[in-house]
């Protein structure tokens, strides 16, 4: 005999079928976000910021200041004698993407 507390509603399946897609997303969407991380060349790195490739090799080597004037590098690695790359996401990290929204914001006081 079918006990009628046992079956499944369609609103249920669906409660259970979000639940379990939003499980799945939280575990692979850090792997995903690796697949795009890849290295840059400097060229690419000057293109992807808008700046000169002088500019990112300044930022490799001698870094910029931040907002309390201490010198910041751009974390890169040298795959070959002089041919210096660095992680996308370093990149972004770095602050010098101009399509890339700063990840603080701060409150005006007035």
């Amino acid at each position: 005999m079918v006990d009628l507390n046992q079956i499944a509603m369609k609103g249920d399946i669906a409660i259970a079928k979000e639940e379990i897609l939003q499980s799945i997303m939280s575990l692979v969407a850090p792997e995903l976000a690796k697949l795009n991380d890849r290295y840059m060349t400097v060229k690419e790195i000057a293109e992807f910021t808008k700046h000169s490739q002088a500019t990112v090799r300044k930022w490799m080597n001698e870094g910029k200041k931040d907002r309390f004037g201490y010198p910041v590098k751009l974390e890169h690695a040298e795959f070959s004698h002089g041919d210096l790359r660095a992680l996308r996401s370093e990149v972004i990290r770095f602050g010098q993407v101009k399509d890339v929204e700063p990840q603080v914001q701060r409150r005006k006081t007035a």
